[in-house]
């Protein structure tokens, strides 16, 4: 497979829209920038290999590169993870196909270690059927007059960001600090005539791109790709026929066909590990000084479980379970031996000094985020 996807008929877009993937954010557990470089370069191409990127340290446990078409990856030492950020450029130079080649051969040797952070795939709509202001009148109309039934949380924080006359505006649905924001811009006016159509782009992050990204990959034919994204858009957002709102509204429907909502499964419950992360971002020296008093971070996270102000939590419960019967999963222990590790510091702190950020294990890095509404992508 290999660049934008067209076509029409059950589960496409309408003729004259083209799809592609216009941002990945991954993350490989436990390999290295040279394991994560030595996989691309069959897929990407030697521009790919380490000679394509600069590298510049991150104190003593990081490493971050910079490579082609504006390409992010960063190490992480301690916490062994790669994070890759391939950017909306990078994207339509690769293609959609190539893209998804190498997704799937990391997914199969990884499985679970391998993840979406952010994934972003838009639609290209060449005969410009629909605009960004007449989106924004249809999704408000039928908001006011609730005469449509729009399927879509988000639109109770919609906006629309202008970027002068001459670019006509985007309109945007949802929070990007949300897992699903919708943008809909003329891709014609952004890209000064490069490419001449009306852009939809869906863009979206953690469970929701983990799980968009695992269906394209499982999706196999151009067609199946397309429809599984389709299936996450309507998922967002659907307009249904006034008259017969089992129907879907027509004008949407010329562009998403009959595409079937996609289901995303809720958050898996989060570890222990993760729980304490949480509380030692907020009260990091609090907790070292606990695991002093105790000596040993599992007994200091069973004291802080047992004061907790809810103990009806199910997770809490889960918790203790653990703690007290000494079956803390796999993925608890490296995070909580780095925690005894840490150095337990009482002393004044020093003037200018930002608390204990420096000094809290860190997670993968946020993707690059742009100001609201601002589109990117080739």
């Amino acid at each position: 497979m290999s660049g934008a996807f067209a076509g029409a008929g059950v589960g496409k877009p309408a003729r004259g829209v083209e799809f592609r993937i216009d941002w990945l954010s991954l993350t490989f557990k436990g390999w290295s920038i040279d394991q994560v470089l030595a996989h691309l370069v069959p897929h990407f191409g030697e521009a790919w290999g380490d000679a394509g990127w600069e590298f510049t340290p991150i104190g003593e446990e990081r490493m971050r590169g910079r490579g082609p078409h504006g390409s992010l990856i960063e190490e992480n030492l301690r916490q062994d993870w790669t994070h890759l950020q391939i950017k909306g450029e990078a994207c339509g130079v690769l293609g959609t196909g190539t893209l998804l080649d190498a997704c799937a051969a990391a997914r199969k040797q990884l499985g679970v270690r391998f993840a979406g952070r952010r994934v972003d795939v838009a639609w290209d709509d060449f005969e410009k059927r629909v605009g960004p202001a007449d989106l924004r009148a249809r999704v408000w109309s039928d908001r006011r007059h609730k005469q449509a039934g729009v399927r879509c949380k988000a639109v109770r924080s919609c906006e629309r960001t202008n970027y002068g006359e001459s670019l006509g505006g985007t309109f945007q649905l949802g929070s990007r600090q949300s897992g699903r924001v919708l943008r809909w811009y003329d891709k014609e006016e952004e890209s000064k005539g490069k490419v001449r159509s009306m852009r939809c782009e869906l863009e979206t992050k953690d469970r929701f791109a983990d799980a968009l990204l695992a269906e394209l990959i499982t999706a196999g034919r151009p067609a199946a790709v397309v429809a599984a994204a389709l299936g996450h858009l309507v998922a967002f957002l659907d307009f249904r026929d006034p008259a017969d709102k089992t129907r879907r509204a027509r004008w949407w429907a010329d562009f998403v066909g009959d595409a079937e909502a996609a289901r995303v499964g809720k958050a898996r419950p989060a570890s222990l590990a993760e729980f304490l992360k949480s509380h030692v971002r907020q009260s990091g020296g609090g907790f070292r000084v606990l695991c002093a008093a105790v000596g040993d971070p599992v007994r200091a996270a069973g004291v802080l479980l047992a004061k907790t102000p809810e103990p009806r939590n199910p997770r809490h419960r889960r918790y203790l379970r653990d703690i007290e019967a000494g079956t803390l999963g796999p993925e608890d222990q490296p995070y909580l031996s780095h925690l005894s590790s840490m150095p337990l510091s009482l002393g004044p702190r020093k003037s200018g000094a930002r608390g204990s950020k420096a000094s809290t294990p860190a997670d993968p890095p946020d993707t690059e985020t742009q100001p609201a509404g601002d589109p990117q992508g080739a």
